[in-house]
């Protein structure tokens, strides 16, 4: 949080974060542009333990973050997403997002979010990505799971806008897994395709690890189509095919 208002006074820059567990809320404003870097690689979870009633992380007032391989998880809190953005812009590459008690990104105030190669887990009774107030998501090549109950993947109200591509978004819950009335998706397993969800597909469907098993390759192989401008790696940095129209297995997980 240091970091981050000595970057925002200055009207932006970047941080590299040391490997650690961090545990605070973080707002980023007033139109800053920053970047959020694991450092070398390193191994970065932030929380959200200490006390309730806010995210991880939340942009704002015009904010533009991008955030790299940075994982956020156990927000202790059921009203709060661990990533909130509401009139700001947010991007997302190699991040687990998951075991937060409450929705893990939501959308207000035309924001728009943009997530690359990430897992994405929801809870019970919510959705795990819930887009909103005319805001707009971009996912692409990332693994999106809902919880059990009445949880969808994605949860959008009129007027926001999802686009997908070479993902997986399924859900446990009672809920479709996508719920957006303008949704745009193309190379992309969802419950309607595969049925309903075998949470052996994963490493560990609960915790959001969603590496694929081998049972997970042979369901996803195939339905993603690498293109140029599509992303180099995976989640783990391992390299995608980088070769025009090679069909790949879909979600953030790439297996050769």
């Amino acid at each position: 949080a240091a970091a981050v208002a000595t970057v925002t006074a200055a009207g932006g820059g970047t941080i590299r974060v040391a490997s650690g567990s961090y545990d605070e809320a973080v707002v980023i404003g007033s139109g800053a542009i920053v970047g959020l870097l694991a450092d070398g690689g390193a191994a970065v979870t932030w929380q959200r333990t200490q006390g309730v009633g806010a995210p991880q992380l939340r942009v704002t007032g015009g904010a533009t973050v991008l955030m790299d391989q940075i994982d956020l998880r156990t927000n202790n809190s059921p009203s709060d997403p661990a990533l909130r953005v509401d009139g700001g812009s947010l991007w997302v590459d190699r991040a687990v997002i998951a075991q937060n008690d409450g929705i893990a990104v939501r959308t207000e105030a035309t924001a728009d979010v943009r997530l690359r190669n990430c897992f994405v887990a929801g809870t019970v009774d919510l959705p795990a990505l819930h887009n909103t107030m005319g805001s707009s998501m971009t996912i692409v090549y990332s693994t999106i799971g809902g919880g059990t109950g009445a949880s969808n993947g994605i949860l959008c109200d009129a007027g926001s806008d999802i686009t997908v591509s070479d993902s997986i978004i399924l859900t446990r819950g009672t809920e479709p897994e996508v719920d957006c009335t303008t949704v745009t998706a193309d190379h992309t397993a969802t419950n309607v395709g595969v049925m309903a969800t075998m949470t052996g597909w994963f490493t560990s469907y609960n915790t959001g690890d969603f590496h694929l098993s081998a049972s997970g390759q042979t369901t996803f192989d195939g339905v993603a189509e690498w293109n140029n401008g599509d992303p180099l790696v995976d989640i783990d940095d391992e390299p995608r095919s980088g070769v025009d129209m090679t069909p790949e297995p879909a979600g953030a997980d790439f297996i050769p």
